[in-house]
């Protein structure tokens, strides 16, 4: 009796399993991460110190061509909805990542030689809100919609509709003139998918030309409304940037200290404010207007490789790679590393940049997993029939 017991229990408990496996394929995960991105050798498009040097450390660590942002990427937190186990799928929610200046925040360039600082005001959102993609966009397209509902899977390549144009897990994409070339090597599952960033507000690049000094604002006169960004948005997304031409000066002078500013390869200047412009000469002209067109291709766990080279002089060769890598459990809790990557190009000064981004999020549970109500009715049952059952077989030991 002991043995039927015992066996009775254990089918119990296979029952539970199942009930909570069950419930269990579909959960709400709590998200957290951080989302850096690159344009060139800038690594750092919201200006969060500037690059710094982080040879050895991967992409996980949000390190591009041994660079990295001083003070991280665009910070993210919220939920995601995750379904099945192993590989499994997830969705993000709107605006989970998000990083607004409303003071404008100014870096010196130490990469590129004919850029001398970065004056940003940037606001960024993602993935992006139906209302802001929408406004921008009366008629959104199935490629644009990727932006609103970001889905994660295997196979993402042949499953996600935001990568119809994709031909395989593995591609090698060239421009027009064989000058760009962005390469993935898809990851194990190949999993990936589809996810934009939001940009409004502007930027000032301050251009070295001789002595002189000339001022572009980026993204036109203004740019009220956010504006979903390339990378990682699709298979051969184009968006287009305005850079404004803003004022020529004779002369310029920027902070200084008697022993002069010092820097090594990837690191701020010092004293601090050193670079930075203090003062102009008389205005002498207007710089040209200038248009850069972004290519962008989706999120992967792996590897790409994005090489544009030389152009006019002070254009260089740049090539960015970045590996992803996934490291969640069969419930889906555990770290992720997806990246993405394009090319641009400057239509006026002939300037070429590759382009990458990375995306580090962490799952983990929120609270105690629950039972749906037909579940509860179900175990309720089995052990209300157990426990007869057992009374029964004790009644009858008794009895003989």
């Amino acid at each position: 009796m002991m043995r039927r017991s015992l066996q009775y229990a254990a089918g119990i408990l296979v029952v539970l399993a199942l009930v909570v496996g069950g419930t269990a394929s579909a959960r709400t995960l709590s998200m957290s991460g951080v989302w850096s991105m690159n344009r060139g050798p800038l690594v750092d498009i919201p200006v969060n110190g500037g690059p710094v040097l982080c040879i050895g450390g991967g992409a996980n660590t949000g390190c591009q061509g041994n660079l990295k942002p001083k003070d991280g990427g665009i910070p993210g937190a919220g939920v995601a909805n995750v379904i099945g186990s192993g590989v499994a799928t997830f969705t993000l929610q709107y605006d989970d990542f998000g990083q607004s200046r409303t003071v404008p925040t100014t870096v010196p360039v130490t990469l590129i030689t004919q850029v001398q600082q970065l004056k940003s005001q940037f606001t960024l959102q993602g993935p992006g809100s139906a209302a802001a993609l929408s406004a921008l966009i009366p008629s959104p397209t199935p490629n644009e919609m990727v932006a609103l509902n970001p889905k994660f899977l295997a196979n993402a390549w042949s499953q996600d509709p935001g990568q119809g144009a994709r031909p395989a897990a593995n591609f090698s994409w060239t421009s027009g003139t064989g000058a760009a070339r962005v390469k993935y090597t898809a990851g194990g599952n190949a999993f990936g998918g589809t996810m934009a960033m939001m940009l409004k507000g502007t930027a000032v690049v301050s251009v070295v030309n001789g002595a002189q000094l000339i001022q572009q604002l980026v993204g036109g006169i203004s740019n009220p409304t956010f504006g979903p960004q390339a990378q990682g948005r699709g298979y051969g997304v184009v968006s287009v940037d305005e850079l404004t031409g803003g004022p020529v000066y004779s002369t310029f002078m920027f902070g200084n200290s008697p022993d002069g500013c010092t820097n090594l390869l990837g690191e701020e200047f010092t004293p601090p404010g050193c670079e930075i412009v203090t003062a102009v000469g008389n205005q002498v002209g207007v710089g040209p207007d200038d248009i850069n067109i972004n290519i962008g291709f989706p999120w992967t766990t792996g590897t790409v490789t994005a090489q544009v080279p030389a152009g006019p002089p002070g254009d260089v060769e740049t090539t960015l790679t970045a590996m992803g890598t996934d490291s969640r459990n069969v419930l889906g809790f555990g770290r992720i590393t997806m990246v993405a990557g394009g090319t641009s190009f400057r239509s006026v000064s002939g300037f070429r940049f590759a382009a990458l981004d990375i995306v580090n999020l962490t799952f983990e549970g929120i609270g105690t997993p629950t039972l749906s109500p037909p579940a509860i009715a179900t175990v309720v049952s089995l052990l209300l029939l157990g426990g007869g059952y057992m009374a029964r077989r004790r009644h009858v030991s008794q009895e003989a």
